[in-house]
């Protein structure tokens, strides 16, 4: 996946204010086609953790009604959800913290 109508509105927004450009999307990551369905489904689960969108877990509960009832999801792919969306779990929380150590620096 590229960058996205949402990024592109972001640097829109920012070249047009003179704004810089957030470094988030300096660096944004490139999906395979058919991956961005966990991506976004991560950023919509997000605001399931107990801590916002900060370090955190999503609820179990939480990620399975999203897979059961939104996605509609079942059998295989509901097990790869629930197991792609803990990997970008881990992966979050692995680059969380070698930014918090960074700082710690």
């Amino acid at each position: 996946m590229e960058k996205g109508e949402w990024a592109n509105n972001i640097l829109i927004s920012a070249i047009r204010n003179r704004q810089p450009i957030p470094e988030e999307l300096l660096d944004t990551p490139t999906l395979m086609q058919g991956l961005e369905l966990y991506y976004f489904a991560y950023f919509d689960l997000s605001s399931e953790k107990s801590t916002g969108f900060g370090v955190g877990r999503i609820p179990w509960t939480a990620k399975f009604k999203y897979a059961r009832e939104y996605l509609e999801l079942e059998g295989q792919d509901l097990d790869d959800f629930m197991y792609l969306i803990n990997k970008l779990e881990m992966a979050h929380e692995d680059w969380s913290s070698s930014k918090r150590e960074a700082k710690k620096k």
